[in-house]
């Protein structure tokens, strides 16, 4: 058994906490802090209320302040960290388990976070400390991530990826906020091993992501990071529906980037999010399955396709996150330090695995 400290008293946060909660012969504590502690003691107080565990306690951290964080880590003495919190607070909690020497895991799906994480400095780092660092053990990056090594196990040879899902549940206010992000940033593709910015909505084609030919464009997500480091395939693009009238809008849109990369902008567009996006509720959720694709591609022009349907993006990231946790409490011994993609640590089956997960199928050549 281990103590583990949780960042982060949204939405998830709170899944998250109560799922740990109810394994106490994994978990002989648990820590839930976040800037706000009031929120993390509802939080507690429900839990002991209504599972009866004891073992909770809460706090208060500035999560982009690593000196703060490394106090509360070396007071506190977890053995595992998770940040289920804002987006770009990964890099200081990182670098506070990387000073403490505790494993680090996280959700988030930001293209920066996994290149920080897989960077030459991080990696020597989490290896000479014998910590692991696997950002991505939610819906971002886990099926996708585990389909692109089973097309690699597929097509060994293959020098081109590309990796999509079509989900109808909706958005939630994390992702969101990571939309609005990008929205700055333009798209990103991996070209010859090297990220590249391209004009949002200038690349599109047509793709069965398991429904039927839909009309969809690139996106920047996390695959274009962690399926270069998961498969050393070179080129990588990540794909979503999108009408094709949509698609123009977001390529006209582009021509706006910058001045929608100012941070009164971008202040402007989240408080909308935080007034006007709920996310879905507990029933559209449970209904709405996501559809997983992905193709890769060698040389003479060989192509092999295959999908995988998994549960709803929230409630994968809540189960997702949660098995690695215990997967990794079960293989501690046989794990070194070192920087991860969910793939890397537990193989491409390993989304087959998770509840509401189907079998990956694969597509006649």
């Amino acid at each position: 058994m281990s103590k583990v400290l949780i960042i982060g008293a949204g939405g998830v946060g709170r899944v998250t906490t109560f799922k740990c909660a109810q394994h106490p012969e994994v978990f002989s504590g648990i820590m839930l802090a976040s800037r706000t502690k009031a929120k993390c003691d509802v939080i507690a107080d429900d839990i002991r209320e209504q599972l009866g565990y004891q073992a909770i306690e809460t706090a208060s951290v500035d999560a982009e302040n690593v000196p703060e964080l490394v106090a509360l880590i070396r007071s506190y003495q977890p053995k595992l960290v998770i940040h289920v919190a804002l987006p770009y607070q990964d890099l200081t909690i990182m670098d506070a388990c990387l000073e403490t020497g505790v494993h680090y895991l996280d959700i988030t799906g930001e293209i920066p976070v996994f290149e920080y994480a897989h960077s030459t400095d991080v990696s020597r780092r989490a290896r000479e400390s014998d910590v692991i660092i696997c950002p991505g053990v939610g819906f971002d990056v886990v099926p996708t991530d585990c389909l692109a090594l089973k097309l690699k196990e597929l097509l060994p040879d293959a020098t081109g990826l590309s990796l999509g899902f079509e989900t109808r549940s909706g958005l939630s206010r994390g992702t969101a906020q990571t939309v609005i992000e990008g929205l700055a940033e333009g798209c990103l593709v991996r070209r010859n091993g090297v990220i590249h910015p391209v004009p949002m909505g200038s690349l599109r084609r047509k793709i069965d992501f398991g429904q039927g030919s839909r009309s969809a464009m690139t996106i920047p997500w996390g695959d274009v990071s962690t399926a270069y480091y998961t498969t050393s395939i070179p080129n990588v693009d990540t794909w979503v529906p999108m009408p094709t009238v949509l698609a123009w809008g977001a390529r006209l849109l582009d021509i706006s980037r910058p001045l929608l990369s100012s941070n009164w902008v971008q202040g402007k567009l989240k408080n909308l999010v935080k007034r006007y996006i709920k996310g879905p509720n507990e029933q559209t959720r449970e209904s709405q399955p996501t559809l997983v694709w992905g193709e890769v591609r060698n040389r003479e022009g060989t192509v092999k396709t295959a999908r995988i349907n998994v549960d709803n993006l929230y409630s994968f990231t809540v189960n997702s996150s949660l098995a690695v946790v215990g997967n990794l409490e079960d293989n501690a011994t046989e794990l070194s330090g070192g920087s991860y993609t969910p793939a890397m640590l537990f193989g491409s089956d390993f989304v087959e695995s998770l509840p509401g997960s189907d079998t990956f199928q694969i597509e006649a050549s």
